[in-house]
């Protein structure tokens, strides 16, 4: 396709300078476009902030910003510059290179050089183009690439003497005087390219010097055959025209923009040392007009400071070493997340240079402890709305030993869902069944149930932020266990240990004669032990603790009386699966002034958890005992262990809420321990009980009135608010509340519901489960 573009300026469209971002498919569609006209970016770089260079015909700009829509943190104008090149480090400080002067000479076709340093041109060299006379615009040069004339080199090795740059053409002479300051493996390649000038072409040496210094860098660091051929051209250039008027700064700054500082480091320490410095050297004008040498410890120009365009930043310098006063600089600073949606935890990252000696950090205003430089650490973690919503501004200031100080900002926001609002939810449709226990692991949400017809004591592992299930799952007792039996079995709940076993507690059978299963699998999920009870012996709750899992249940004493009559028992395993018990919990109980000579009274132990506060085991259910009009009643009651199964402690309700009453499951929330269950005056009505470090319930007590309704799970979460899952009359309802007074937070209701289990995460998810119409169903809420 033809262009058509006019080739000179007129009729031309003035250039705007324009930057892109590209996202992982390479669409730039994100952009920022300046209204510097006529200029063209040439080059970028990032450090925290982007510093960018351009150059227009007659000017070069050097720019900084920190997004596509952020106005300019500075911009410096370098009139009769062109900037090719902009790199940072890693502590923010960003160096521009290219050509400056009244005359500019490219090399970018005659390959003398690898990194572009101020320079004038040869005299009499021919302009591209020049502004005419009556302009007070400044003429830019561009003078062909060409070998010049004997007497021309001459005059420009002649001008080495007098404080002048080379001009990146070879000269003829003064080989005696710089051969011995050369690098010894230089000096052969030298008396080489000297007896040989006036037969080879310069590019052939010069192709020739460059293979010669490739073979010294490892293959990962090799530049272009180009490069490396111009940045030993300079090395030689410096040295056969006068190494003495050549400085050991001018030599590095022309390196650092492709890279050839670490390769020629120690040689030009050694070939130009640091004293070089006091004459011939380079030097760079600040925008604010004071000369660089101040900071690089090199003579002032003896040219006049080129003016620049002020900025808001700092003046854009050039030095060769560390400032005499260098600042405390925050080289990062940002929270990860910056947004939260929901509960979780946000940190604060921060970086420093090494000046940093203290810090202080405010959130909201308010001073926090920060630590030191090298042990900083800030984070929030949001648990609620109600408690964690808003937006938190925090301001890190750093300080060195001369207080001098930098100071960085951040910003998170919190915004989370209502308490009660759904986070995700499971429905087991592939078979009739119904979750019994529900626990959350480091990495899951762990269920066990049953599943199938004839129904399988299950288990399940979810995804505990999606509820989606892992591999694997569902997984029936039928694929894990190596006893020969078939038929009915059912899991009635699960615990995991520290060590991240997971026990299985179940009943295999149907009717009075089941019998009782456990099952211990590792953390990967294979089967490490199993064992079974007795005919009659039927589990109810299971939890771990230090020295093993622990589980209570009934068992049947009489096989003749119709209904059957029931114990009470807790029995323990060993992490080797060794038995420990199995101990009868029956009447009489610490506090009774009857006995049960015939064994005419219940016991039927619900649950059970280990205290950590208490160290004990603590076991809550109901009971049949005499009242005082010598009627048999159902109450509720609690019994503490130690972990040899004697008996510490016992509690049985007196009937101060109501004639009959009785608790069904416990659960930890903090160092408090709280059990669920019901009353009952003519309508069941659910009731939450805080039990003592004896286990007395009667104490501290909740009642609501909700007629019909049986609290069967409880669970707590980060913040100390209880989760409740409910049965009611038509349904079941999933409810939250904080203490025993408070009003109720949530309630949501279910139709063809039951619900039997509760867990809580540690950071305040809640899920509860059981059965919806005819399929094992989880729900999991925002805290």
């Amino acid at each position: 396709m033809r262009n058509d573009r006019p080739r000179n300026n007129e009729g031309r469209q003035p250039r705007r300078r324009r930057m892109r971002w590209l996202d992982p498919l390479g669409n730039g569609d994100k952009r920022r476009i300046d209204n510097l006209a006529d200029a063209s970016m040439r080059a970028v770089a990032c450090e925290q902030k982007i510093s960018a260079v351009a150059t227009t015909d007659t000017e070069a700009y050097v720019v900084g910003f920190k997004s596509s829509d952020d106005p300019f943190l500075f911009n410096h104008l370098f009139p009769q510059a062109t900037l090719a090149a902009v790199d940072c480090d890693s502590r923010g400080f960003c160096a521009a290179a290219g050509l400056l002067g009244n005359r500019i000479v490219s090399f970018t076709r005659c390959m003398y050089t690898c990194c572009a340093s101020t320079r004038p041109a040869p005299r009499g060299a021919r302009p591209r183009r020049r502004t005419p006379r009556r302009s007070a615009a400044p003429t830019s040069w561009r003078p062909r690439c060409r070998r010049p004339s004997s007497r021309r080199r001459s005059q420009e090795c002649k001008s080495l003497q007098s404080g002048r740059r080379a001009t990146g053409y070879w000269p003829p002479g003064r080989h005696a005087t710089c051969f011995a300051r050369l690098p010894a493996q230089f000096q052969e390649i030298y008396f080489v390219a000297y007896t040989t000038t006036r037969l080879v072409s310069w590019g052939v040496i010069l192709a020739a010097l460059s293979f010669v210094r490739r073979v010294d860098r490892p293959p990962s660091r090799r530049l272009p055959w180009f490069v490396r051929g111009r940045s030993v051209g300079i090395i030689f250039l410096r040295g056969a025209c006068g190494a003495e008027d050549m400085s050991r700064s001018t030599l590095l700054l022309s390196l650092v923009a492709v890279g050839c500082y670490t390769d020629v480091q120690g040689n030009a320490t050694a070939l130009f040392p640091k004293d070089s410095d006091s004459s011939g050297a380079s030097s760079w004008a600040t925008t604010t007009g004071i000369d660089a040498s101040a900071a690089s410890e090199t003579p002032a120009a003896t040219h006049d400071p080129l003016p620049a365009t002020p900025g808001s930043g700092d003046p854009w310098t050039m030095t060769t070493g560390e400032p005499e006063n260098p600042l405390p600089e925050i080289l990062h600073f940002e929270i990860e997340p910056d947004m939260l949606h929901e509960a979780g935890t946000a940190h604060a990252l921060a970086a420093f240079n090494d000046h940093v000696t203290q810090l202080e950090l405010k959130v909201n205003g308010i001073e926090v402890p920060a630590g030191a430089p090298s042990e900083f650490k800030w984070s929030f973690t949001a648990t609620s709305k109600a408690k964690s919503d808003g937006i938190y501004q925090l301001e890190l200031l750093a300080k060195d030993d001369k207080n001098q100080m930098d100071v960085a900002t951040a910003t998170l926001k919190v915004d989370l869902p209502e308490t009660g609002d759904p986070r995700c939810a499971f429905e087991e449709k592939s078979d009739d069944g119904w979750f019994a226990g529900v626990v959350y692991d480091d990495d899951a949400l762990v269920l066990a149930g049953a599943l199938g017809a004839p129904f399988e004591a299950t288990v399940w592992r979810l995804d505990p932020d999606n509820c989606a299930p892992q591999f694997g799952s569902p997984w029936k007792i039928s694929q894990w266990t190596q006893m020969p039996f078939q038929g009915y079995s059912q899991a009635v709940g699960l615990a995991i240990d520290d060590d991240g076993r997971t026990a299985i507690a179940a009943n295999i059978g149907t009717g009075p004669d089941r019998l009782s299963y456990i099952a211990v699998l590792s953390p990967k999920g294979s089967l490490e032990w199993e064992r079974f009870g007795g005919a009659g012996h039927i589990y109810s709750g299971i939890t771990a603790s230090p020295e093993g899992f622990f589980l209570v249940g009934q068992h049947r004493v009489s096989k003749v009386q119709d209904p059957p009559r029931y114990d009470g028992f807790i029995e323990g395993f060993a992490d080797d699966g060794t038995l420990l018990g199995p101990k009868t919990l029956a009447a009489p109980l610490p506090g009774d002034d009857w006995s049960d000579e015939f064994n005419m009274f219940d016991e039927h132990p619900r649950a059970i958890t280990w205290s950590e506060a208490l160290e004990r085991l603590v076991v809550v259910g109901e009971r049949e005992i005499f009242d005082k009009n010598d009627t048999k009643r159902t109450r509720a009651f609690s019994a503490l262990y130690d972990l040899d199964l004697n008996l510490v402690e016992a509690w049985t309700s007196g009937g101060l809420d109501a004639l009959e009453d009785a608790l069904v499951d416990v659960a930890r929330c903090g160092e408090e321990l709280v059990a669920s269950g019901w009353i009952h005056s003519g309508a069941k009505a659910p009731i939450a009980r805080w039990l003592d470090s004896a286990g007395d319930g009667s104490m501290k007590r909740r009642v609501d009135l909700l007629d019909g309704t049986v609290y069967q799970a409880f669970a707590c979460d980060s913040e100390g608010k209880f989760t409740v899952a409910a049965n009611t009359p038509s349904g079941a309802s999933t409810l939250g509340f904080r203490f025993s007074d408070d009003p109720v937070l949530f309630k949501t209701d279910f139709d063809d519901t039951d619900l039997l289990a509760a867990a809580c995460d540690a950071r305040g998810f809640c899920a509860v489960a059981g059965r919806h119409t005819n399929f094992a169903w989880l729900r999991v809420h925002h805290p």
